[in-house]
């Protein structure tokens, strides 16, 4: 019998990143991330961030998705964007 819970976690994951609170909007607990990483599904990419296993999320994505409403410009975007080392 398959359970619910994980096919809304491999949705968001199959899509990119997404965070803990996606779930909670959803009301699915984040005790199922942990059942997901177990088997192979999902990995952590961050402190609240989750992610598909084989996917390997760029310098900006990750600060993108904690800080939603931030704009990068300037030396910051480009190191981001990994223009600069």
């Amino acid at each position: 019998m398959g359970h619910p819970e994980l096919d809304v976690i491999e949705e968001l994951a199959n899509r990119g990143l997404f965070r803990e609170r996606d779930l909670t909007h959803r009301k699915i607990s984040i005790d199922w991330l942990n059942t997901a990483r177990m088997i192979g599904r999902i990995q952590k990419h961050g402190r609240g961030v989750w992610g598909h296993s084989r996917y390997k999320p760029t310098r900006y994505e990750l600060a993108q998705i904690r800080l939603p409403n931030l704009v990068f410009w300037g030396p910051s975007a480009l190191w981001l964007l990994g223009a600069e080392a």
